[in-house]
């Protein structure tokens, strides 16, 4: 399969100076594929330029770290699987 396309989006956004970085873990290790929202009016992120390749059963997580100040809020992640024949 190949990974890609990830898609954030949180309910309020981070703060002033503050941020949340989510990343894509393969085998409970990080990828390349990451997004960052920062900022006081930002609720989304994107990450459409990096991939990630894996094997059937291969476990696929995503990483969420806040910054210190960053608001709490519930937060949503999509991610594109395409199956390679």
């Amino acid at each position: 399969f190949v990974a890609r396309r990830l898609y954030t989006a949180s309910a309020s956004a981070p703060g002033v100076g503050e941020t949340y970085v989510y990343t894509l873990r393969r085998l409970a290790a990080d990828t390349l594929v990451t997004a960052t929202t920062s900022g006081a009016a930002e609720t989304s992120s994107n990450d459409t330029t990096r991939e990630v390749a894996g094997n059937a059963g291969d476990g696929l997580s995503v990483k969420l770290v806040t910054s210190a100040g960053a608001a709490v809020t519930s937060h949503r992640c999509v991610v594109e699987i395409e199956a390679i024949p």
